[in-house]
């Protein structure tokens, strides 16, 4: 306790501003990707987007460059086309030196970026080179590059400028500043979907005009036709994911505030009591006394906190507990209260309770406990929020991640408990959850892919309930497969709907608030693992069975 005690202010306060700095940041991200998704016009939300993240990452800069590829890189360029600054910096939107740049005159930067890696870098400790100099010219102390990827080349990139102080990235932010940098890509290629159909279905139309004399000649060109509409559905397909991460991202930004608030709370707390033992208490106690409230204090169990009518009940035994034994004390009813703050019980542990009792200065050593136990209150709510805000974003950090496209072992388990801590802020509206997952079941597969088949069935299942009811999931092993069951309470699904459940675009719900391709992404994606889904709906329940091959040599 003493050592835990002396905690540092400043490891605290430090805490609470990375905390509260990832918590703006993930807001700006999560606004700006709902932004993109919103328009095909993507420019004027990245703008309102880089202006947002710029603030929440305190940079001098964030801008967005443009490419323009050729078949040489000393021919290639790129162009400024968005750019925030903060207050008393100099803009660089107006600089003509930064339109139609050579990728020749910053070699080193362009490289990098067009291999799709980031570039990020402290000015003074890079080599000497063009690309040191050109970054120099602009007062530029660090730089964060990252590149936005359009079908495979390097369409731009998205930057972050510090002129005034050099900056050390954490991993963290450079993980959420690249899911921005992912959103930007997807809606650029969004735009250019869409520009692709509109091109394909004004040459269809003016196909249709004159098929019947011109069937033969252009039967190959419908068939091209056909097959870039394929692909614009494929990228329809993609988005979903893109719209659902958007989605959840908004949601765990709130869910980040609880435990700041209470770290928050609780570093108030520390510091007023350790103010208050060092300052009064510790001074005029003695080394027994001190080991005596600390040795008691580990003892408590904190695991279950009192509600007030425990307190109550358990305020009522002390009191005639010291009535029976302590007759002649003074202020029974206050010390009562006192001990049961502390969460001593006569029925567990009499002889603390006597210790105290006995000694000669009894009211200071009883004082000093309970210093000691909000002391413990306050470090294990600290630990606790910390805790909840790591396991949060560790969730997020997994669903962003874009891994292998390899089948691997991936554990049944984890996979579904980092899909439920995404959707953590929308249970808490009124859905209990019964989670019976063992923890030895291994299946084969691609592990983001399957997180979108379950966040898909559960994000579904929480909406068809609104937002209140039960939600089961339970997992067995069934021959060679694992299988899953995910049911909720809900309505009952229509008889006349079960055979289109998974036919791409059909949805029932409102406008607005369905694709229609959710349900088809999971069929296609067990498709692709070799898996089954089954759909059984009563009055009562409506259950999906999922079936997925299991990873022999993983299983247990």
């Amino acid at each position: 306790i003493a050592v835990e005690a002396c905690l540092s202010h400043a490891e605290l306060d430090s805490s609470k501003r990375k905390l509260e700095g990832m918590y703006g940041l993930l807001e700006a991200v999560a606004r700006t990707t709902e932004l993109l998704l919103g328009t095909t016009d993507y420019m004027p939300a990245l703008t309102e987007g880089l202006t947002a993240i710029g603030k929440a990452t305190g940079v001098d800069r964030s801008y967005f460059f443009e490419n323009k590829l050729t078949d040489s890189f000393d021919t290639s360029t790129t162009s400024q086309r968005v750019e925030w600054a903060a207050t008393g910096i100099r803009p660089e939107i107006d600089n003509p030196h930064l339109q139609d740049v050579p990728f020749s005159a910053s070699p080193e930067m362009m490289t990098a970026l067009m291999k799709g890696d980031e570039f990020c870098e402290v000015i003074r400790l890079m080599p000497e080179g063009q690309s040191k100099e050109v970054l120099a010219m602009q007062d530029i102390q660090s730089i964060l590059l990252l590149p936005v990827m359009v079908r495979q080349q390097c369409w731009g990139f998205v930057g972050f400028d510090d002129c005034q102080q050099e900056r050390e990235w954490t991993s963290q932010e450079r993980d959420v500043l690249r899911a921005f940098a992912g959103s930007l890509s997807r809606a650029i290629d969004r735009s250019l979907v869409q520009a692709d159909l509109q091109r394909t279905q004004s040459e269809l139309v003016a196909l249709n005009a004159s098929l019947e004399d011109r069937v033969k000649e252009r039967t190959a060109e419908l068939n091209e036709a056909i097959g870039s509409l394929q692909l614009a559905q494929e990228e329809m397909i993609r988005q979903e994911k893109l719209a659902t991460i958007g989605q959840l991202v908004a949601g765990l930004a709130h869910e980040l505030n609880t435990p700041l608030g209470a770290i928050n709370a609780s570093a108030g707390n520390l510091r007023s009591t350790l103010l208050e033992m060092f300052k009064r208490k510790i001074p005029a106690t003695d080394m027994m006394q001190l080991a005596f409230t600390c040795s008691t204090a580990d003892s408590v169990d904190l695991s279950h906190r009192l509600t007030t009518r425990e307190e109550r009940e358990l305020t009522k035994d002390v009191r005639e507990f010291l009535e029976s034994r302590y007759p002649d004390a003074q202020n029974i009813p206050g010390i009562a209260r006192t001990i049961a703050e502390c969460g001593i019980s006569p029925k567990v542990s009499p002889q603390i309770i006597d210790q105290l009792m006995g000694h000669p200065n009894s009211d200071a050593l009883i004082e000093l406990l309970v210093h000691m136990m909000r002391l413990r209150r306050a470090i294990a709510t600290i630990g606790a929020g910390s805790s909840k805000a790591t396991k949060v974003m560790r969730a997020l950090k997994a669903y962003l991640h874009s891994g292998t496209e390899q089948r691997t072992a991936v554990n049944l388990q984890d996979n579904l408990n980092s899909v439920l801590t995404l959707y953590e802020h929308e249970l808490k509206r009124g859905v209990t959850d019964e989670v019976r997952v063992p923890d030895s079941i291994w299946v084969k597969g691609i592990q983001d892919e399957l997180s979108q088949v379950w966040s898909n069935i559960i994000g579904n299942a929480i909406q068809a309930m609104g937002y209140k009811g039960r939600l089961i999931i339970s997992a067995s092993l069934d021959g060679d497969m694992a299988a899953v069951s995910i049911s909720n309470n809900g309505p009952q699904i229509p008889e006349e709907h079960m055979p289109r459940l998974f036919d791409l675009m059909f949805t029932t719900k409102p406008l607005g608030q369905g694709t229609g391709l959710g349900l088809s992404i999971v069929k296609r994606v067990l498709d692709s693992h070799n898996g089954l889904i089954e759909v059984t709906s009563t009055p009562e329940l409506t259950t999906f069975t999922i079936k997925i091959p299991l990873a022999y040599g993983a299983q247990k």
